[in-house]
């Protein structure tokens, strides 16, 4: 499965210029973030739509 931002987008948005060690954050980690708070909020249809690129200004990376 996709994720909607890098691993590196997600710490520059949450940490800024804060350095993290070496494997804090892992793209596993993205994703289950996504599946539990983004798909239920988003609903199944719109959610699908942003990893599938039909809504690429709702994504960091897309």
């Amino acid at each position: 499965m996709e994720t909607m931002m890098t691993v590196a987008e997600v710490v520059q948005q949450a940490f800024g210029n804060a350095e993290l060690p070496e494997g804090s954050l892992c793209e596993e980690d993205i994703r289950s973030a996504q599946l539990r708070h983004l798909a239920p909020a988003l609903g199944r249809a719109i959610y699908g739509a942003v990893l599938g690129g039909v809504m690429p200004n709702w994504r960091m990376n897309g």
